[in-house]
């Protein structure tokens, strides 16, 4: 994946968005990254259902994580985007992907991380929950 520059990443959703052409080929140069955030992390963490639609309509990644371990799904079950939980379910996202842990020391991730059910849950976002739940999730999974 390359990284988007500054100025196409300001005007990413005002221009590109609009134009599919445009977008698609920068989905398919691997374009859909910017400071290793995915535009499906970005999009799931805001909750923006415009954009994850479109991103997920081309074909991006939904599982991918940050460069510091954080899965699109767990984002949304922190941020309470239910909405974005079942887009990205549809999507075929993995619900029981466990997001990494960053170690400031070490410069690295672990797989210390909780699944987006374990965020949903820990800040009490009853319909993220419930919507991973009904999609399969391992309610029992435990982090290491």
């Amino acid at each position: 994946m390359c990284d988007v520059d500054e100025p196409l990443a300001s005007g990413f959703k005002a221009g590109f968005f609009r134009d599919e052409e445009a977008f698609a080929a920068l989905v398919a140069a691997g374009c859909c990254e910017y400071q290793g955030e995915s535009r499906v992390f970005k999009a799931a963490k805001s909750g923006d259902m415009e954009l994850l639609n479109s991103l997920v309509a081309t074909g991006c990644d939904v599982n991918r994580a940050t460069r510091y371990g954080w899965t699109p799904a767990c984002t949304a079950a922190l941020n309470g985007h239910t909405s974005a939980i079942k887009a990205l379910i549809s999507a075929r996202c993995d619900v029981n992907q466990v997001s990494s842990d960053w170690k400031l020391e070490d410069q690295q991730a672990t797989n210390d991380g909780q699944t987006p059910a374990y965020f949903a849950a820990q800040k009490n976002h009853m319909p993220a929950l419930a919507a991973l739940i009904a999609a399969g999730c391992d309610v029992d999974l435990v982090s290491s």
